[in-house]
């Protein structure tokens, strides 16, 4: 991986964390009054936190092999393919969890949103950090 890559990786998984702890905080409110434990629900988002790092990384790599190929079908391929397994591993992700009373389905799912708050809050990091 690129070094330019590793900085905006990193920079994206910092913007996430702010996202995530944010996503604890509300968790720690609403959980009693929804009825769930407050720490099944931080302990969803843990897992989906370490499912998103999995997912940025992998997409991180998967762009800069099909950018590095100069080929568009093998880009096309690598890239669907890629995309394909990141949802495979969420699925049974979730699919472990599911019954589980000590991790929530829940916080996992909204954790991963965090993907698309660290892509939006990323050059505001990126900015902070010069």
């Amino acid at each position: 991986m690129s070094k330019n890559l590793k900085r905006v990786l990193i920079e994206m998984v910092g913007a996430s964390m702010i996202y995530e702890v944010l996503l604890m905080v509300v968790a720690g409110f609403v959980a009693k009054p929804l009825g769930y434990m407050v720490s099944s629900l931080e302990l969803g988002i843990v897992v989906g936190i370490l499912v998103m790092i999995f997912m940025m990384v992998d997409m991180a790599r998967t762009t800069e092999d099909a950018l590095a190929s100069k080929n568009e079908k093998y880009a096309m391929r690598t890239t669907m393919l890629h995309s394909f397994v990141r949802k495979a591993v969420l699925v049974v992700v979730v699919f472990i969890f599911w019954k589980s009373k000590y991790v929530n389905v829940l916080g996992i799912v909204f954790s991963i949103f965090g993907i698309k708050a660290g892509a939006y809050l990323q050059p505001l990091i990126h900015k902070l950090m010069k």
